[in-house]
């Protein structure tokens, strides 16, 4: 099995070319984060924009810290997965009224005549 995070690997790297500067940790978890994650949310906002049929998908699951940890996902017709939202609902996760709530407002800011199909786990709360 290959260790990618093996330090050795890096001067292999400097030796097919020595003046490559490897990118500092600042710069992995700031400047190169941020930018992916624009690119994900441009990406997301032309989907919604330019897509009819879209399908809403949400989940939920208790996390290990016992909190109640929900995702909405973006369905492309051809299948495309965007996540939409990740948010902890342990706050309000069994009250059904608040979990409509939280659909209904996802539903209206990506606009009701995008989405043809909502579906969700066998969540009883619903």
């Amino acid at each position: 099995m290959t260790d990618y995070h093996d330090s050795t690997k890096i001067s292999d790297a400097r030796e097919l070319n020595s003046a490559y500067e490897l990118p500092t940790k600042e710069f992995l978890s700031n400047q190169l984060l941020e930018r992916k994650l624009v690119l994900v949310n441009s990406t997301v906002t032309t989907v919604i924009e330019n897509e009819a049929n879209l399908i809403l998908v949400f989940n939920s699951w208790i996390s290990p810290t016992y909190r109640s940890i929900w995702n909405f996902v973006i369905m492309s017709p051809t299948k495309e997965k965007y996540l939409y939202k990740f948010v902890d609902l342990s706050e309000n996760s069994h009250m059904a009224n608040y979990i409509a709530q939280i659909v209904g407002e996802i539903i209206e800011k990506i606009g009701s005549t995008k989405i043809s199909v909502i579906v969700f786990d066998n969540i009883a709360n619903i």
